[in-house]
């Protein structure tokens, strides 16, 4: 085959051609999905409601916004810069919001809904239940998950929906767990104890 001003043929390279596809294919999936790359922007606030910041924020990286209860609350005078992801993160953490995002969409609630859930495993299994929480929300509010080994397990603190994905992604693991739902509000603790 000749090409342009090349007078000899270029030969084929047949086990390089996997790889370039292959790499062709990854280059394509970076570019189209958010969870690959989030790509960088600078959103300046002078004065908005909260819930219009995450949904501009949401839009200008094409992600989907999945809010649960009622967003309360004013930004102002703010620049926000970086990937869009880390960004609304940040966000959610400054104004006390709970984040969580699972690869396709992004699920925000303000903290009042926010429930604690530990359940309880053998020392064991803190760490693969831990990578089960980070397989199925790869980024999320800092302390949604976390093992403890004074209680024995694992302890959830996020939305009840949060919550029922990561235990039933522990579940898979097989194990024999008790799970002690702690609610906190108004200072009032309520708990419950449940065998799965």
């Amino acid at each position: 085959m000749n090409i342009g001003m090349f007078k000899r043929p270029i030969p084929a390279f047949p086990k390089y051609r996997t790889t370039i596809g292959f790499g062709l294919i990854l280059a394509s999936l970076w570019s189209i999905h958010p969870s690959f790359a989030s790509e960088k922007i600078v959103y300046r606030v002078v004065r908005q409601p909260v819930a219009q910041v995450f949904n501009a924020l949401a839009e200008l990286n094409n992600i989907p916004l999945s809010v649960s209860g009622s967003m309360e609350g004013t930004v102002e005078n703010k620049v926000f810069s970086g990937d869009g992801l880390t960004t609304i993160k940040t966000l959610a953490n400054q104004t006390r919001y709970f984040f969580a995002y699972d690869g396709v969409k992004i699920t925000l609630s303000p903290v009042d809904q926010v429930q604690t859930l530990v359940i309880s495993l053998p020392d064991a299994m803190h760490k693969r239940a831990v990578i089960v929480a980070d397989s199925l929300f790869p980024l999320r509010t800092d302390n949604a998950v976390e093992a403890s080994v004074e209680l024995g397990g694992i302890i959830l603190r996020g939305t009840p929906e949060f919550n029922a994905a990561v235990q039933a992604g522990i579940q898979q693991l097989n194990i024999k767990s008790d799970v002690k739902i702690v609610q906190i509000k108004s200072g009032v603790k309520s708990e419950v104890t449940a065998s799965q």
